[in-house]
């Protein structure tokens, strides 16, 4: 049964993280079939949680399921090289499981576990952390054909220190990496190479997650915009770009506040330093940083 909470959906979000969080690492003697809320829609009024009894706060993915494409699944990092039978028989035995969100879904929360690991086919996610207090850091943006949670998935048994949540309408294809640990790679030809995609996975998001340190390293809230932006222009080979973020998530990625990162925005417009439309910038060439 589902009850429809209409007020503070974002800090009961984050108390229900926090609440997990408590319990698995002991801190209070919480019952063992605890409520553990789990959102499964949002919209623009308020969010929609079940509540639901779980022994081991693993509340599982609760979006719509479609089928698999496993022609697409061929182009991304983690199936490259992997024929068409490979890659079926991977997902056999990995178990996928193929979902679509709604925008701001709830797909993992901090303090549950995972034995999944995610694959965007389509749309985008972001990685946050929420605490009690409705504050929220962005860690950063998964986009189609990019992976999250994988490192807990393969773990199997830590507790998710971050929320995802889906930036807009997004399919995401499930997997339960773990079980890479019990196949026998003699057997199956597939695994292996899977495990070498796997290693090129999390290299990627070392370099994302050493990137965001860059980002939020300078002192100044100019500093920090210039040093994003800088790093989405080499990344995307031009002067001219997108970013995955509007005003309050870059604001929350880049760790200040949203009303000065708009005024710092402004300023740097009329210096020449940048022009921008929403989420469309252009860096001007020559501009004197």
């Amino acid at each position: 049964a589902c009850t429809d909470l209409k007020y503070s959906g974002r800090l009961l979000l984050s108390f229900c993280g926090q609440y997990s969080r408590i319990k698995s690492r002991s801190m209070l003697p919480l019952p063992h079939n605890h409520i553990f809320f789990n959102p499964v829609t949002v919209s623009k009024t308020g969010q929609l949680f079940a509540a639901l009894f779980c022994t081991d706060g693993d509340a599982p993915p609760s979006g719509k399921e479609t089928q698999m494409n496993e022609e697409m699944l061929s182009k991304t990092v983690l199936f490259k090289g992997l024929s068409k039978e490979e890659i079926h028989d991977a997902l056999l035995a990995l178990q996928a499981r193929e979902l679509l969100y709604k925008k701001d879904a709830s797909i993992l929360l901090a303090g549950s576990k995972t034995d999944k690991m995610g694959l965007v086919l389509e749309g985008s996610v972001r990685i946050e952390s929420n605490d009690v207090w409705g504050n929220r850091t962005i860690l950063s943006h998964v986009g189609p054909g990019q992976f999250f949670a994988e490192t807990y998935a393969f773990l199997h048994n830590e507790p998710l220190l971050v929320d995802v949540v889906a930036n807009e309408d997004s399919r995401i294809l499930f997997l339960q990496i773990h079980i890479l640990k019990e196949t026998n790679a003699a057997t199956h030809t597939w695994v292996l190479k899977l495990l070498t995609n796997l290693l090129v996975v999390t290299a990627h998001k070392n370099l994302v997650l050493s990137g965001r340190s860059f980002h939020t390293s300078p002192k100044t809230i100019r500093g920090k915009v210039l040093a994003y932006l800088n790093s989405v222009a080499l990344q995307s080979g031009s002067h001219r770009f997108d970013i995955p973020f509007d005003r309050q998530q870059l604001a929350d990625y880049l760790n200040v506040d949203r009303t000065a990162l708009s005024k710092e925005l402004g300023k740097m417009k009329s210096e020449g330093l940048i022009t921008f439309e929403k989420n469309h910038f252009e860096i001007q060439k020559g501009a004197d940083f």
